[in-house]
């Protein structure tokens, strides 16, 4: 079967990556970490990015993961964008979020265990 080496990734495979406990995130994993060992380059557009925040603050009960950090933060209209990010990152696993604007995550720190790190609290390494 021809492969193509420069696929778009369907809301479907995230929302298995996203899911350790679905029975198809292991063949999903394999298959993107096999298509990047080849060398493809894998491409999002953002209408899967937010068919997958639809996903992850859909109730449980509704085929959904159940996060309702907008509900808890009291997040409202800018900022839901942050919340957005937050939400994508505990659906993720991923905790360190490198940001200028580290006030705008700082709410979610406690509910998701968000770690915001600023660029300046770095440790600078200059190469010759």
């Amino acid at each position: 079967m021809d492969v193509c080496l420069s696929p778009r990734l369907d809301t479907s495979i995230l929302v298995r990556l996203a899911e350790p406990s679905s029975p198809f995130y292991n063949v999903t994993r394999q298959a993107v970490q096999t298509l990047v060992q080849e060398g493809s380059e894998l491409f999002l557009v953002p209408q899967c990015l937010v068919e997958l925040w639809v996903v992850a603050t859909r109730p449980a009960g509704a085929n959904g993961f159940g996060l309702t950090l907008v509900v808890i933060t009291g997040t409202q209209g800018r900022p839901s964008y942050d919340a957005r990010l937050a939400a994508a990152m505990q659906a993720s696993g991923l905790s360190h979020l490198l940001t200028l604007n580290p006030t705008d995550f700082r709410r979610y720190e406690s509910v998701t265990g968000l770690v915001v790190v600023e660029p300046r609290s770095l440790p600078v390494s200059i190469s010759p």
